[in-house]
């Protein structure tokens, strides 16, 4: 399987069984308009919370934002967007959206803000 590597674990009695062990492609989400800008925030396997809440992995310094405007999630090797607040102000590629399956150089914008996602 892509993305998997294999080890072995030990077990009793001097046999082993075959493990996969899963590696996340990393990923960047880099802010490049609004304030702030630029930055940039490495997404891994946990959600990444966009917005103004003190709980955002990724604060938006902007009050045109809700406190909690969108959030990456992964899932089986892909990073998807979803709007978390329904304020239809969520756009990827110029086009609006609730959810999405994110590809390399897909450009996110919502309020003032604008990202640029990209993977290895």
């Amino acid at each position: 399987m892509a993305g998997e590597d294999k080890s072995y674990d030990s077990l009793a009695a001097g046999t082993t069984r075959q493990t996969a062990v899963r590696h996340v492609r990393p990923a960047t989400l880099i802010q490049t308009v609004g304030p702030g800008a630029p930055r940039e925030f490495m997404l891994g396997e946990s959600d990444a919370i966009i917005g103004r809440h003190d709980r955002a992995t990724i604060p938006v310094l902007t009050h045109r934002s809700e406190m909690q405007s969108a959030v990456i999630k992964h899932h089986q090797e892909e990073f998807f967007i979803h709007d978390t607040n329904n304020a239809e102000d969520l756009f990827l590629n110029g086009i609006r959206i609730q959810s999405a399956l994110l590809r390399d150089g897909d450009e996110i914008r919502f309020a003032d803000v604008g990202f640029l996602f990209r993977e290895s």
